[in-house]
């Protein structure tokens, strides 16, 4: 299986990766190191999330996919 886009890979990868140092910066509460832990934690969210706009659809029927949006925009 190969895979096309490196955004599955490199969102769980960086996710290890940062783990300990993420929080040991926001841990030392200064505002620099406070923003670039926080810059760590949404490094790896914004490549994994940036798969879902095309992986989602793709997994359910049309039928479904529209009744799901209509719901859940009457909901909103």
């Amino acid at each position: 299986m190969t895979v096309a886009s490196p955004g599955p890979w490199i969102g769980p990868s960086a996710r290890w990766c940062f783990h300990f140092p993420r929080f040991f910066l926001i841990s030392i509460g200064t505002v620099p190191a406070t923003l670039a832990g926080l810059a760590m934690i949404a490094f790896p969210v914004a490549f994994l999330v940036a798969i879902l706009a095309s992986a989602l659809p793709a997994l359910f029927p049309t039928a479904h996919r529209y009744s799901a949006m209509g719901i859940a925009y009457n909901f909103a």
